[in-house]
């Protein structure tokens, strides 16, 4: 969430970019949990909140 929101003082539209990309990767992760790759899964989710700077952890 930190880094998203330094990115997005800094480069102003790199912020939404930064959401898209961690988006895709928790929809990735998602579907890799459904699939039954369960630690591939978690760590997809884990890195796409990371980057999407989401609020979720």
């Amino acid at each position: 969430m930190q880094l998203a929101m330094l990115l997005a003082k800094i480069h102003g539209l790199h912020a939404p970019l930064l959401w898209i990309i961690g988006i895709v990767l928790i929809v990735a992760g998602v579907i890799g949990l459904v699939r039954g790759t369960m630690i591939f899964g978690i760590l997809l989710i884990v890195v796409g909140v990371v980057i999407g700077g989401l609020n979720i952890l």
